[in-house]
């Protein structure tokens, strides 16, 4: 936090945020391109990882899942006990 004070000293908020967003300047068909360039490097990277950390990967957002519906003031009729307990075991 104090070094984000110190940024602000120098720099203005709308500098701040355009060092940490890169501009998105390609056109339509570059940018079909450009996702499923991403998609296959995430596919290809997804396929070498043991089946271990995938389950952990999936139990986390679960887990995640589950701490924001609590974390909510309304109730949802979907996310009852049984939804999330499908969704566990599916994981599993």
């Amino acid at each position: 936090m104090k070094s984000y004070k110190n940024i602000e000293k120098k720099y203005t908020p709308e500098e701040i945020a355009e060092s940490y967003v890169f501009p998105g300047e390609l056109d339509s068909s570059q940018r079909v391109q450009a996702v499923e360039i991403f998609r296959n490097w995430r596919k290809k990277n997804e396929s070498g990882r043991p089946i271990k950390s995938k389950l952990i990967t999936r139990l986390l957002q679960l887990k995640f899942v589950m701490e924001d519906y609590v974390k909510q003031e309304e109730y949802k009729k979907d996310f009852d006990f049984s939804y999330f307990l499908v969704q566990y075991i599916d994981r599993l």
